[in-house]
């Protein structure tokens, strides 16, 4: 999921007994407009994905189920303990008075977690490029990993993972070494194990 989609999620989008999680609008900090030419300003703002592909089902694995409802009954907890303080909006990903996390401040978690893993620094988004590029890596179907993506093509997965792919295909490809092994011939001055052995290869 890219980050939007992650901070727009609201628990009436996931069925936690299908196990689907469905994609319907995101969380932004985008660019207010101001008429009076008083200087930029931003503002959060809550939208429809911005092309028909980005609004999707994912399917969610088991233990993501029970990663979500975990993390539900954490936000129950922080509800019961802030009483009339705490805002229950629906989201997935809140504060501890549950309150959206607008994406800047999410970010600001994310490195300190990075951080402390010791993992080094990658972006947000890496962790989208590497759930396609393993999926690739075991074989899912590229028009399934479009899908769940939410790319607008196929041909926007194939263009941008080919890399993967190619290096996938490589792999496979040396699977098939072991059919080409030639038995050792005899060394001889005569010219016909040559041609046996250009008879075979013509074969193949």
């Amino acid at each position: 999921m890219r980050l939007g989609e992650v901070l727009g999620l609201k628990w009436e989008n996931i069925d936690l007994r299908s196990g689907i999680l469905n994609i319907r609008q995101t969380l932004n900090r985008l660019e207010k407009i101001d008429y009076n030419g008083k200087g930029s300003k931003t503002e959060i703002v809550f939208q429809v994905p911005k092309t028909k592909n980005s609004i999707r089902s994912i399917p969610l694995l088991p233990f993501m189920i029970k990663e979500l409802q975990d993390w539900r009954n954490v936000q129950m907890s922080d509800k019961v303990q802030a009483g009339t303080a705490y805002k229950d909006i629906g989201m997935v990903v809140t504060n501890p008075l549950g309150g959206y996390i607008e994406p800047r401040t999410f970010k600001d978690y994310y490195n300190k977690i990075l951080q402390a893993a010791n993992i080094g620094h990658y972006t947000f988004h890496a962790l989208r490029h590497t759930f396609c590029t393993r999926a690739l890596e075991n074989d899912m179907d590229t028009k399934t990993v479009s899908t769940i993506m939410g790319h607008y093509s196929v041909a926007l997965t194939l263009d941008v993972y080919s890399h993967v792919l190619d290096s996938h295909k490589r792999e496979e490809m040396m699977k098939m070494e072991g059919l080409f092994d030639l038995p050792t011939m005899p060394h001889s001055s005569s010219p016909i194990p040559l041609l046996l052995l250009q008879t075979q290869m013509d074969l193949y």
